[in-house]
């Protein structure tokens, strides 16, 4: 069967993206494997959709994978889509349509997969190719007239090492800065505003690829695409123990491999040996979830961290030569101005290397959208994108109803910590040739610094409201 899987990132000036859509790249790499004869359409930097038509019409079936924010996108790319080919067959996969496969079937798609798609994507489609009788296919949900069905529930991949490298053959990479890696499935945190929706995706016990599955690829991308960074995308990359980044760094070494890397992490997982290890593996820049500055706030998302332990881990990092970041939320229901303002001193006393400053937001399938509803926190929101935390701190929206904030005060700590880190960003950009090399040689950065440029600095138009 001829098979199109789109990304939807069209049009999406809000968040930044630095990797490629590992995601859909695992779900043709998968699909090529099973004989299946596969196109790939990456969005993100579109500005137009040209040649989708022409895509359109060769597909028997079209895959569209898609988080909440970008659904209202996904959706006008279906419509799009069945212009061109109005009896292709639609499937739709992600985080949105396993919070609320309802909502993404009533939209038009004609099959959602529920969870982690790859095994469940080559088996719909093969169905589809033979008999069409789907409900005999594990992990999806359709509509039968006006009722929704749900098959038998699909079980994870036990070994990722079976699952084929992503298919980047399909991707653009004079676009992307970073190659992205991921090296593990699952999550055993209980955060409120990722749980339980990433459980459903990937899975709460952690499945782990091999080290020499990690090291074949690395090796690969090196030969394919020269030494850039590499981006590990696990959202906990340092559940590795130390022993697992020092036999890393032994297998990379006796292959000549010597990659700068980075990775995302809790500062809980982390101490001053495992730091040593990664650096010497590779490890340039670690991006921290500190979410807040205040251990009241800390408990509220039961994150499960201290407020002394960021500190320190902060103090290590800088200490080893290893560039930390923070990523912080305003915004939790509870939250005060007091709390606002511990977040703000406790971003300068840490001097992150980089930052992101969110709205806190209740995505669908959290335990806190749930609480948000419930407590009747939620108001009537226009589109999708109100969904995305970033993208609500520029259009400056608040997705819940605050018991002591109003949009003001998010909008004065925004503009603390945007003032205090942007000026030692700029310098520290200026200053580093590496980065230079990389804005000439990757486009998609140049976009990243335009955006950057407007959002803290105004030096140009902005060419819409948001």
């Amino acid at each position: 069967m001829n098979i199109l899987l789109v990304y939807p990132w069209f049009r999406y000036a809000s968040v930044v993206t630095f990797e490629e859509p590992l995601g859909v790249l695992y779900l043709a790499s998968t699909l090529i494997k099973a004989g299946c004869n596969v196109q790939l359409a990456d969005l993100t930097f579109k500005r137009n959709m040209d040649g989708l038509e022409t895509m359109a019409r060769w597909a028997d079936v079209v895959g569209v994978s898609s988080p909440t924010p970008l659904f209202g996108t996904a959706v006008e790319i279906l419509h799009y889509i069945r212009r061109s080919n109005p009896g292709i067959q639609t499937v739709v996969g992600g985080p949105h349509v396993t919070a609320e496969p309802e909502d993404a079937l009533r939209h038009g798609f004609n099959v959602a997969v529920i969870g982690e798609g790859e095994a469940t994507l080559v088996d719909l489609v093969e169905t589809m190719g033979r008999s069409g009788q789907i409900e005999n296919v594990a992990g999806i949900a359709y509509l039968q007239g006006d009722k929704l069905n749900f098959t038998s529930q699909r079980f994870f991949i036990p070994n990722l090492d079976e699952i084929p490298l992503p298919a980047r053959q399909f991707i653009d990479y004079a676009q992307y800065r970073r190659l992205g890696i991921i090296s593990m499935r699952g999550c055993p945190y209980r955060c409120l505003y990722c749980k339980p929706i990433e459980d459903k995706l990937f899975g709460k016990k952690i499945r782990r690829r091999s080290l020499e599955n990690v090291v074949q690829e690395i090796d690969e991308l090196i030969t394919n695409y020269g030494n850039r960074t590499i981006g590990f995308k696990d959202d906990t990359f340092t559940i590795h123990k130390t022993a697992w980044f020092e036999e890393f760094r032994e297998k990379l070494h006796s292959l000549n491999l010597y990659p700068h890397w980075q990775c995302n992490s809790r500062v809980d997982t982390v101490d001053i040996d495992k730091l040593k290890a990664m650096k010497a593996a590779g490890c340039t820049q670690i991006f921290f979830g500190i979410e807040s500055g205040s251990q009241r706030i800390l408990d509220y998302y039961r994150k499960d961290i201290t407020v002394e332990r960021i500190a320190e881990t902060f103090a290590n990092c800088h200490r080893l030569g290893i560039r930390p970041c923070a990523s912080i939320m305003l915004g939790a229901p509870p939250e005060t101005r007091e709390d606002l303002e511990k977040t703000y001193q406790l971003v300068k006393s840490i001097k992150p290397y980089n930052w992101h400053v969110h709205v806190t937001t209740p995505i669908c399938g959290s335990y806190l959208f749930d609480r948000a509803k419930s407590e009747n926190r939620l108001g009537p929101e226009a589109d999708y994108s109100a969904y995305e935390p970033t993208g609500n701190l520029y259009r400056n929206h608040l997705p819940m109803k605050l018991d002591n904030l109003c949009l003001d005060d998010i909008a004065e700590y925004r503009n603390r910590i945007n003032n205090y880190m942007k000026l030692r960003v700029l310098f520290r950009v200026l200053a580093d040739p590496g980065l230079w090399k990389e804005f000439f040689l990757f486009r998609g950065l140049r976009t990243v610094a335009y955006n950057f440029m407007l959002r803290h600095f105004r030096l140009f138009k902005r060419s819409n409201s948001s």
